[in-house]
């Protein structure tokens, strides 16, 4: 759950940011500018010279080739930084909305795995009630209501496909969603050309 708000959050947030960004010029709230909205910025360029170069490995032993890197780092931001306050591409605004929407698509796929678990888990639990409590005549009357006051065979066999059912959809959802994403882009690029 909270990897998917935080998803439907930072969706919001680019698309929120791309408005701001399709309205001005260029970038004049430099010290506005969030390390995040400015990840965000910079994600489509080969950026040797990132400002998180040592997440990526890169740290040495070595303290002056360290410094160095820093360095680089961060003269590459300040120009980066000098280039979006004079001007901001009007196709960057264009991709962050897209960037928005495949970020939206993968908070609602956390929610989706979510229902599916919780649903296999439902379905799975029944199972185990059904075998705990296996005299029917016996059983507290929210038992009979957790099992959908079916009798108990009709219970287990229930359970097991609905848990066996979702934990089948799952891995197809899991599949399938680079290719959902992928279309969302495809897409945006086909709006684009239209335009």
């Amino acid at each position: 759950v909270k990897d998917a708000r935080d998803a439907m959050r930072k969706s919001n947030d680019m698309k929120k940011f791309a408005a701001n960004l399709s309205k001005s010029k260029g970038f004049a709230e430099v010290d506005g500018l969030t390390v995040e909205e400015f990840g965000w910025l910079s994600a489509d360029e080969d950026d040797d010279a990132s400002p998180l170069f040592w997440t990526n490995g890169d740290v040495s032993s070595d303290v002056a080739a360290d410094g160095k890197m820093l360095t680089k780092a961060e003269e590459a931001v300040a120009t980066k930084l000098a280039k979006l306050a004079k001007s901001v591409d009007p196709q960057v605004a264009e991709s962050l909305l897209v960037k928005a929407d495949v970020c939206r698509f993968e908070g609602l796929r956390e929610y989706v795995y979510l229902v599916l678990n919780f649903f296999a888990f439902y379905g799975y639990a029944a199972c185990i009630l059904v075998y705990y409590f296996q005299n029917e005549e016996a059983q507290p009357s929210f038992m009979r209501t957790v099992l959908l006051h079916l009798p108990n065979a009709d219970a287990d066999w229930l359970g097991n496909a609905v848990g066996d059912f979702m934990w089948t959809v799952e891995p197809i959802v899991i599949l399938g969603s680079p290719l959902v994403a992928q279309s969302i882009t495809k897409n945006a690029k086909k709006k684009e050309k239209v335009a």
